[in-house]
C-alpha cells in the first residue's frame, strides 16, 4: 500500500493538472524507437537483481 500511495502522490495526481507544460507526442518519438528496436530481453539491458524505479 505504502509504494501505491507514494507513487499516486508523486506522479498520479499531479497528472491531473490541465495548466502542466507538456512536451507533444513526437518529442517521444526517438525515445519510442530507441527502446523497440533493442533484442528483446538483451542481458545487457535487463539483469537479474536489478531493479529501478520507486
Amino acid at each position: 500500500f505504502d509504494t501505491c500511495a507514494k507513487f499516486c502522490e508523486r506522479w498520479d495526481q499531479s497528472s491531473f493538472d490541465p495548466d502542466y507544460p507538456t512536451k507533444p507526442l513526437e518529442y517521444f518519438e526517438p525515445m519510442v524507437r530507441e527502446v523497440f528496436s533493442r533484442k528483446a530481453y538483451d542481458p545487457a539491458i535487463i539483469q537479474d537483481g536489478v531493479s529501478i524505479g520507486l
